[in-house]
């Protein structure tokens, strides 16, 4: 019983971070393409539109323990991504390259918790398949 909760606690934590993010993006969607747009990435308006989507359905599964394995490989692998993508010191100096690298760093110990939530499940709160 103990360990469900714990789960259940990792699963709120974890969730709130690509909750939030795309209820962020959602509502400053002007910010959210300027950033994208500063990635130089081909089609910004699709790009963002799927963070988002992507965001809200592994926040989702992730928070309500529905296809919560699932939920946390997708938003696994989104992280993972974006790091590299949006977060790439290699190229930087100085503080921004602390900054970045802390970011980085940051974003693997969200996968650890992702990978982890993979690996054993949502536990016994959680809405099932």
């Amino acid at each position: 019983m103990e360990q469900d909760l714990f789960i259940l606690l990792a699963r709120i934590c974890l969730s709130a971070v690509y909750l939030y993010s795309a209820l962020d993006k959602t509502i400053n969607w002007s910010n959210g393409l300027n950033f994208v747009n500063g990635l130089r990435l081909p089609q910004p308006k699709p790009v963002l539109m799927g963070t988002i989507v992507v965001q809200y359905v592994g926040g989702l599964a992730v928070l309500l323990g529905y296809q919560t394995r699932h939920g946390a490989l997708l938003l696994l692998a989104f992280t993972a991504v974006a790091t590299i993508v949006a977060h790439n010191p290699i190229v930087l100096r100085g503080e921004e390259l602390r900054r970045q690298v802390t970011l980085s760093l940051e974003h693997l110990a969200i996968v650890g918790g992702l990978l982890i939530l993979a690996v054993v499940g949502p536990g016994s709160y959680a809405l099932r398949p």
